[in-house]
């Protein structure tokens, strides 16, 4: 039985370093060849429009991440997209939050 190994990703505030949503998953993806299984970030969506965040949504869901963790950056109307997008992956990160692997 082979094992595929699995990576659990956290960028802590990328937004203020400048890099893109996309490329963050360009290099997550594309550049590491990683299956990723868990993206935790802010995103820094609470201030982009409905279109952008749907297409991050689109490209999350091409990854095939299991858990997609938002923090107080993405903002609760980018959170809301995100849910209706991605409902079956998307938690939003609190004090409390135990998610089973």
């Amino acid at each position: 039985t082979s094992h595929k190994k699995m990576y659990m990703i956290y960028f802590y505030e990328n937004a203020h370093l400048k890099i893109t949503l996309n490329q963050t998953l360009f290099f997550l993806i594309i550049i590491l060849n990683k299956y990723v299984y868990t993206l935790i970030d802010g995103f820094h969506l609470f201030n982009k429009r409905e279109n952008a965040i749907r297409e991050f949504a689109n490209n999350i869901r091409k990854t095939n991440i299991n858990y997609l963790c938002t923090s107080h950056c993405t903002g609760q109307k980018a959170y809301n997209i995100l849910q209706d997008e991605l409902s079956n992956i998307t938690h939003q990160l609190q004090v409390v939050l135990s998610i089973d692997f």
